[in-house]
């Protein structure tokens, strides 16, 4: 999975979904009018299936709003 494969690269990281949709059409991962919702799913998949992390720190994103933060799950979490 692309997204999975994007933050296993940068397990330190920690990204917004914009963040991480951007990273991933610079890679040429994704077509740059892949919507959202579908990296927002995405997200959801891996968070249900325990690879990933939502975390409770915000930073702004798109338009002006606040977006949660995301990282991979290590042993260390």
């Amino acid at each position: 999975m692309k997204i999975l494969d994007f933050l296993t690269a940068n397990p330190q990281g920690e990204f917004t979904k914009h963040e991480i949709k951007t990273q991933l059409v610079n890679m040429d991962k994704i077509h740059e009018k892949t919507p959202e919702s579908s990296i927002s799913r995405a997200l959801t998949d891996l968070l249900n299936d325990g690879k990933i992390m939502k975390l409770d720190k915000m930073r702004m994103g798109e338009f002006d709003k606040p977006n949660h933060l995301w990282k991979l799950k290590t042993d260390n979490d």
